[in-house]
């Protein structure tokens, strides 16, 4: 008989904490944990990053070591030796490429996941003077080539393919750059929106504390993109409205009209930070 009465006990309690509370935890559960899968991604990537820089500074030195060895205490150069001293260099261009869009790549990676691991960002600043002291090293040997008798046509060439990765890589840096700052909405009806695969509704516990979710692979089609700094006001045509997608609280403020509500992002990194997705169900 005690335990028949544990079952109604328990639900009065679900009731006493409230639906929209219990939804919200369920919300803010599931939440921590993408975020927690987030970071394991960062920290994975971040790994692989290492280890790639690594190796490619250490194969950089090899190529110096070599093209030193070749042009000390020389003046004068054969057409092979040319060749293979020019085809270095570009090897070096390339290596020292790769690492400057690894360790770009690597701090967005960080700043969208807000990774925080002791001496992660100590690590990241290492690589980065790594790459810089690198950098130097094979400008001053760029100049000892400037001052032998192939230099000339060898470092026109070689600054005409300089160019272009400069330009690849400013290119593919305001690629990255567009992407952090874009951002997805949509808001609707419930009906419309569960029609259009984008969200569902969990039956909670004996038919409380049902709340509206996200669908695992829901639909985007129908969302519309923004550049999070630029737009940071949605004015929904809608008496009552409700966030379905988790942002934090004190990110965002809500202000009231007649006919219509306006949702105000006062924090853009802070709201978008759990998810580049707001969902917003209107009434």
């Amino acid at each position: 008989m005690k335990k028949l009465l544990l079952i109604p006990s328990i639900a009065v309690l679900m009731m006493a904490c409230g639906g929209s509370e219990l939804g919200q935890l369920q919300k803010e559960n599931a939440q921590l944990k993408v975020q927690a899968a987030q970071k394991d991604s960062a920290l994975a990537y971040f790994l692989i990053a290492f280890s790639d820089i690594t190796q490619n500074l250490s194969n950089i030195k090899l190529t110096e070591d070599s093209i030193i060895q070749k042009i000390t205490g020389k003046t004068n150069f054969t057409d092979e030796e040319k060749e293979g001293i020019i085809k270095n260099v570009q090897r070096i261009n390339i290596l020292m490429q790769q690492n400057r869009e690894i360790i770009d790549t690597l701090k967005m990676n960080v700043m969208v996941v807000d990774v925080s691991m002791g001496s992660f960002d100590v690590i990241v600043d290492n690589l980065t003077h790594q790459i810089e002291s690198k950098n130097s090293e094979v400008n001053q040997l760029k100049g000892q080539l400037a001052s032998s008798d192939f230099a000339a046509e060898s470092l026109d060439y070689h600054l005409d393919q300089l160019m272009m990765v400069s330009d690849k890589q400013a290119e593919i840096i305001q690629k990255q750059e567009k992407e952090l700052h874009t951002a997805w909405y949509i808001h609707g009806t419930f009906k419309k929106l569960k029609e259009q695969g984008i969200i569902t509704k969990d039956k909670g516990f004996a038919g409380i504390g049902r709340t509206e979710l996200l669908k695992k692979d829901f639909n985007k089609e129908n969302f519309t993109k923004i550049d999070i700094r630029k737009n940071t006001e949605i004015t929904l045509e809608s008496k009552k409205i409700k966030l379905v997608t988790v942002h934090s609280p004190e990110s965002y403020k809500i202000e009231e009209t007649e006919t219509s509500k306006k949702l105000t992002i006062t924090d853009p990194i802070e709201f978008w930070h759990a998810s580049k997705y707001l969902v917003v169900i209107t009434e």
